[in-house]
């Protein structure tokens, strides 16, 4: 049976390098009615990451701020937030096992905006490679993990 798992986050902005708020995952089979498990979800600190130079896009905060109260607080409060080398962590362990890896696109949410907090630390890069070249010929391989250090290195 494969594992498919997948990952949602949700940011301060759309571009990447913005402050990612939180990220959240599940593991399932889409072929049967088994319920989802192993679920996922990080607080990401976000004094950290703007000190790391990940940025705000006021048009973003301005959408959060029009949000139900409790849907807000539970993206923007203080509370429960994990250092970048935390996430890394548990983002890595999440990964285990999965065969396939769902989201807004394998180059949207998770490289840009999952891998990238973590340039300087390329321990995600196998799991991530490994997603998303499982059916690839090795030329497009090649270029994949080529575009994925750059993104990972740029700044």
């Amino acid at each position: 049976m494969a594992v498919h798992g997948m990952i949602d986050i949700e940011t301060l902005g759309v571009d990447p390098g913005c402050v990612v708020l939180t990220i959240g995952g599940i593991k399932f089979n889409p072929y049967s009615n088994a319920e989802p498990h192993d679920g996922l979800y990080i607080r990401c600190n976000v004094d950290e990451q703007t000190e790391l130079g990940r940025t705000v896009d006021e048009n973003t905060l301005a959408w959060w701020n029009k949000q139900d109260p409790k849907i807000k607080d539970e993206a923007l409060s203080d509370n429960d937030r994990l250092n970048l080398n935390e996430v890394l962590k548990q983002i890595n362990k999440f990964c285990v096992g999965l065969d396939y890896i769902w989201c807004q696109g394998p180059t949207f949410d998770f490289t840009i905006y999952v891998a990238r907090p973590f340039q300087r630390s390329f321990i995600i890069l196998p799991s991530l490679y490994s997603f998303l070249t499982q059916d690839l010929p090795a030329s497009s391989k090649e270029d994949l993990l080529f575009n994925m250090l750059v993104i990972l290195n740029s700044d």
